[in-house]
């Protein structure tokens, strides 16, 4: 799926259905604020910032952002709040070669069943 679909199909079903009444997508502003998010939505006084992913991803410049990460694993829409995702990081990635790093990242194909308990399926 590319990404513009993968984003329309995350828009029309996440946000817009669940979470939001308005959308900003950040492409659309001049200034891209350095919150690591690609659109924020709005539901009353609630904000929510977006980043989409192809798949179940921790990444180091998103800590301490409040960010929420949506990606697409076997056709369902997953979304999930990357700080209580790096809660539960288990030891072993905690300790690897890609997480080390001070821009370390970690990404799986095939999200572990330890943060279904996080992850909202929409």
């Amino acid at each position: 799926m590319q990404s513009t679909s993968m984003a329309q199909t995350i828009f029309n079903n996440v946000v817009i259905d669940e979470y939001a009444q308005n959308i900003t997508p950040l492409v659309e502003i001049k200034e891209k604020p350095k919150q690591g998010a690609d659109f924020i939505a709005v539901n009353g006084d609630n904000m929510i910032k977006v980043q989409l992913k192809g798949r179940f991803t921790l990444d180091k410049k998103y800590l301490g952002k409040d960010i929420y990460v949506a990606f697409i694993e076997n056709e369902v829409i997953k979304i999930y709040k990357h700080d209580d995702a790096i809660l539960i990081l288990p030891e072993n990635i905690l300790t690897s070669k890609s997480w080390a790093p001070q821009d370390g990242s970690y990404s799986w194909g095939k999200t572990p069943k330890l943060y279904d308990k996080i992850i909202k399926e929409i």
